[in-house]
């Protein structure tokens, strides 16, 4: 996959930024890429049917079984 991408202008992001700190506005931060997790081919291996799905959270919620509160 050929991908053509615009240069970043830095100097215009950095004044952007600036300016969000000059009006007291948080700067949105993107979280997502440092997220520890699983690649989609493992998640679908564990969780990818119904019953797999049903099963790993009813695991979850009574990791000793399923017990009545009363």
């Amino acid at each position: 996959m050929d991908l053509c991408l615009e240069p970043v202008d830095f100097k215009l992001l950095d004044l952007s930024v600036n300016y969000l700190v000059k009006k007291g506005l948080s700067i949105p931060e993107n979280k997502v890429p440092f997220q520890k997790g699983q690649s989609l081919a493992e998640f679908l291996e564990l969780y990818g049917a119904d019953e797999q799905c049903e099963d790993a959270l009813c695991k979850a919620r009574w990791p000793e079984g399923f017990q009545c509160p009363a």
